[in-house]
């Protein structure tokens, strides 16, 4: 496993890079693996309409400041 991929990268919906290959987490194998992973993962959308287009730099740099 590459040192840069890390368990809570292993979401539903999430887009992982391993030896080359992008892979895309569509459900879980079982229920255990669902219940400890799933719990970690976090995800959020942002729907951002046409008038914030000049000021989606500014936006996106509040929220990943605020998020750590």
């Amino acid at each position: 496993m590459p040192a840069s991929v890390k368990p809570s990268d292993f979401y539903v919906g999430a887009k992982v890079s391993i030896m080359s290959r992008l892979l895309t987490i569509v459900d879980y194998a079982d229920p255990y693996t669902r219940r400890k992973l799933g719990e970690s993962s976090t995800a959020a959308t942002v729907l951002l309409g046409p008038d914030a287009y000049y000021s989606m730099g500014a936006i996106l740099n509040d929220l990943t400041a605020s998020s750590g």
